[in-house]
């Protein structure tokens, strides 16, 4: 591997071997042999990302940003908290993640935002639909001067992730109900309490309440599945404290792509150096000159406005994240400039 613009990349395709199942994509054959289950039939607890260029390792756009620019001592984390401090403050923003009045607006509601509508950010997407996946694989790869040469350059990359391991749960399956035997951590919460007997005016809840209610951005999800879409619902009730909230991580491109995210880490490594996250992702680098192939027989989307839906409020909702306030000049990205914003 080398070091372009500080991120790493592959020479070869050789050097993806790292990952349990990396496998050249070079025939019509190959392709129903080891896509052909993936792209044929419903599979449940997948998610797949599609990179059309096989040299480059999975980074976050966000983490792309800063290590293009040498930004050594970037906070990462403080950022991002403040990017989402800048989003609760921006009404239209606001406005318009409040699709649902039942619903809470999550940290990860509002990252997902910033990923879909043109922000940096510490997401990175994957699909459950693997025909999403494709699209992003195939997006604007010239074809035409692919060759015959076994080179990484006339590869691209469909990832596969198997997320049903518990060393993958993210935020969303934290407080999932369907969880830990059909609780989730503020029915076991409700129940403790109730036991104790303690009474009501003698706790203070609301920093472990506003967490429910929040679903705070967390380091620790770093390299963790973050569902989205139908997936990502969330309802827990507290009746002890007469407590109630749900959530969803959804936008219109979410939808669209039948999206989700696995986020990315808040230090330089992308998630391919990551060996936990890397046990449950297969790498399958697929020739170019199988891309119209591949997209005819297995009716991969090729119109850009299918996965980006051309809504009336796409255009403000891409102005609004892109204006908010963009990482500062190198020297000011530390964690107490940041703070003081």
């Amino acid at each position: 591997m080398e070091s372009v613009n500080n991120m790493l990349r592959y020479n070869d395709i050789s050097e993806k071997q790292k990952f349990p199942q990396c496998v050249k994509i070079k025939s019509i054959c190959d392709v129903k042999r080891y896509l052909g289950d993936y792209l044929s039939t419903n599979v449940a607890n997948y998610a797949f990302r599609g990179v059309n260029n096989a040299a480059f390792c999975l980074y976050s756009s966000l983490q792309r940003y800063w290590l293009e620019k040498g930004y050594d001592n970037f906070d990462t984390v403080e950022y991002i908290k403040y990017q989402i401090r800048q989003v609760r403050n921006d009404r239209y923003l606001m406005k318009n993640l409040a699709t649902d009045a039942n619903n809470s607006i999550t940290d990860y509601n509002i990252l997902a935002m910033i990923q879909h509508y043109g922000g940096r950010s510490a997401l990175i997407d994957f699909s459950y639909s693997p025909q999403s996946a494709m699209f992003f694989a195939f997006d604007r790869v010239d074809k035409k001067n692919a060759s015959d040469i076994d080179d990484i350059a006339n590869y691209v990359s469909f990832y596969v992730l198997e997320y049903s391991n518990a060393e993958l749960a993210g935020p969303t399956d934290v407080y999932d109900k369907e969880t830990i035997n059909g609780k989730n951590s503020g029915d076991f919460l409700n129940d403790e309490l109730e036991k104790e007997g303690i009474p009501l005016s003698q706790i203070d809840a609301s920093s472990v309440l506003t967490d429910f209610e929040m679903m705070p951005y967390n380091k620790i999800y770093d390299g963790k599945l973050v569902h989205g879409g139908l997936r990502s619902c969330i309802n827990t009730k507290i009746p002890f404290f007469n407590f109630q909230t749900t959530s969803k991580i959804s936008n219109e491109n979410l939808k669209a792509q039948d999206g989700c995210f696995v986020q990315g880490f808040s230090d330089k490594n992308p998630l391919d150096e990551n060996e936990t996250l890397r046990r449950h992702l297969k790498c399958f680098n697929i020739h170019k000159c199988l891309i119209d192939n591949i997209i005819h027989q297995y009716n991969i989307p090729t119109d850009r406005d299918t996965i980006y839906p051309p809504t009336s409020e796409k255009k403000m909702i891409e102005e609004h994240v892109q204006a908010l306030d963009n990482i500062p000049k190198s020297g000011e990205c530390q964690k107490t400039n940041l703070e003081k914003k």
